[in-house]
C-alpha cells in the first residue's frame, strides 16, 4: 500500500467551517479525521504481510478496515446535505462494489459468523458457519481440499482457480450439506487494500470539490 501514514490531510475544502452547518458537527469532522489518519497508520504497520502472523491480525486488518469505511460514511453526513446534491465520486460503480465486499467479510469473520445470511453473493446466505481462518500459501492441508475451495473477489465469489492464490481463507460448514465436510472461502489482502484506498481517494475528491464552494453562493 506504500509507505504513506497520513490518511487524509484537507488542502482548503473540507476545513471550511460553514460547509458543516454548526460547532458540533465541524468539531466532530476534526475528530473524524483524527480517527481516520489514527486508523490508517495502524492499518499501515499492523497489516504490513510480515506483522501478520495469527488469526488476530487477520482479524485487525478487516476490522480496521470497516473502522475506516464507517467513519468517513459517518464523515460524509456532517455536511450541510444540499452542499453535496451535485457531488459525484468517480469510482461509484466501484464504492458501491466494495461495500457490499467488506461488509460481507466483516459478517463472516467478526459479527455474525455463526449466521451469516445477507451477503449471498459473496457465498453467506445463512447456512455457513465460519469456525476458523487458514492461510492456502503456507498450510500443506489445503492440499487436501482443494476441490471445496472458492475465492471472494470484489465482484462476488468464485470457484478459485488456484487456492495458492489467495492469503487468507474463512474455513466453515455447509448447514444445508450437513454441516459435515469442511468448506473454504479465500480472500485477499490485496482487496481490502482496494477499499481503504479508495475511501482515502472518495476524501480528497470531497476535499476539491468543497474547495471550490463559496458561502455567499449559499447563504
Amino acid at each position: 500500500m506504500g509507505e504513506e501514514k497520513i490518511f487524509f490531510f484537507s488542502k482548503g475544502g473540507l476545513d471550511k467551517h460553514w460547509i458543516y452547518g454548526n460547532k458540533l458537527n465541524y468539531n466532530l469532522s476534526c475528530d473524524f479525521i483524527q480517527k481516520l489518519n489514527y486508523d490508517y497508520e495502524d492499518y499501515i504497520e499492523y497489516t504490513n504481510p510480515r506483522n501478520i502472523k495469527g488469526r488476530k491480525d487477520v482479524y485487525y486488518m478487516v476490522q480496521v478496515a470497516v473502522w475506516i469505511m464507517d467513519t468517513c460514511e459517518a464523515f460524509e453526513k456532517l455536511i450541510e446535505p444540499q452542499l453535496l446534491a451535485n457531488f459525484v465520486f468517480s469510482e461509484t460503480d466501484k464504492m458501491m462494489s466494495i461495500q457490499k465486499y467488506l461488509k460481507a467479510i466483516r459478517s463472516a469473520l467478526v459479527a455474525h459468523p455463526l449466521s451469516t445470511n445477507r451477503h449471498p453473493n459473496y457465498g453467506f446466505n445463512g447456512d455457513f458457519i465460519s469456525i476458523d481462518i487458514g492461510y492456502p500459501k503456507k498450510q500443506i492441508f489445503f492440499e487436501v481440499f482443494k476441490n471445496k475451495f472458492s475465492v471472494i473477489t470484489l465482484a462476488g465469489i468464485v470457484p478459485a482457480k488456484s487456492f495458492r492464490d489467495c492469503d487468507f481463507c474463512i474455513t466453515g460448514y455447509r448447514k444445508d450439506k450437513g454441516a459435515e465436510f469442511y468448506e473454504h472461502i479465500g480472500f485477499n489482502k490485496s482487496d481490502i487494500d482496494t477499499c481503504v484506498k479508495l475511501y482515502k481517494q472518495k476524501m480528497y475528491e470531497l476535499d476539491v470539490y468543497m474547495k471550490k464552494m463559496k458561502r455567499k453562493d449559499w447563504w
